[in-house]
């Protein structure tokens, strides 16, 4: 069997397991999950070691998983997630090794387009009820972070440097401070347009929206939105004079 064979022939099992699952004809274990992964990554090592899933892969939880095809799942990569929670990952998707995906929600939503790459150590954790998504060939740098409790949505061709940090939502203060009177957590979203580049260590905070084509400089906090084509420096960021073009 070649290896587009036994890639498509996974897949598919991987998806008729969790579906199955899902329906309440079977609960699975964490050994058992753990026993049918190596038992797949043993055979797909028969094919130039191209396997999608590694053997340490692990799912706390069962959630709902698609996988497009030729999705590559490297070494311990986690799925942590309630039972209901939808993470969609689309054709040629990679994840390297300790990319956590977790939602804390039963409707809570993972959406990773069509050659995405996930950097090794990467984070992206849905809160409550919000929806992350990441639009086609963008590249999510290692260590970077990105999670909260409102909507997230990376758009088309972005780079997101390593260690950047996106949160989508502040801190819930009547948490820490039950005695006082404060208002709930923030859950307005962040929005990165098509075809922006971040640099490392850039923190973008709630409610932000980043304009199309924009570049924005290591270790920069974008508190503001950014209008498209802009180039972003500094701590508070500043747009630097004058724009990017259009094409």
């Amino acid at each position: 069997m070649d290896a587009a064979c036994i890639s498509f022939v996974t897949g598919y099992l991987c998806q008729l397991k969790f579906q199955l699952t899902k329906r309440g004809q079977g609960i699975l274990n964490q050994f058992q999950i753990w026993l049918y992964l190596l038992i797949c990554s043993n055979l797909l090592r028969q094919s130039d070691d191209r396997s999608p899933i590694r053997t340490s892969c692990q799912l706390q939880s069962i959630p709902q998983i698609q996988f497009g095809h030729s999705v590559k799942i490297d070494r311990d990569v986690q799925f942590e997630s309630s039972a209901g929670v939808s993470i969609l990952l689309g054709d040629f998707v990679q994840l390297e090794q300790a990319v956590c995906l977790s939602s804390d929600s039963q409707k809570g939503r993972i959406i990773l387009g069509q050659s995405v790459r996930l950097s090794q150590g990467a984070e992206i954790r849905s809160y409550q009820e919000s929806c992350i998504e990441v639009g086609q060939f963008t590249q999510i740098g290692a260590h970077c972070r990105i999670f909260g409790a409102g909507d997230i949505k990376i758009g088309n061709n972005c780079h997101i440097g390593n260690r950047s940090i996106l949160r989508a939502s502040h801190l819930n203060l009547t948490e820490l401070f039950p005695s006082a009177q404060f208002k709930e957590s923030i859950k307005r979203g962040i929005v990165i347009e098509d075809n922006c580049w971040i640099g490392e260590g850039v923190c973008v905070l709630v409610g932000v929206t980043i304009g199309r084509g924009s570049i924005v400089g290591d270790e920069a906090v974008i508190a503001d939105n950014i209008p498209p084509f802009s180039v972003v420096v500094g701590t508070p960021a500043k747009v630097l004079s004058g724009c990017l073009k259009d094409g």
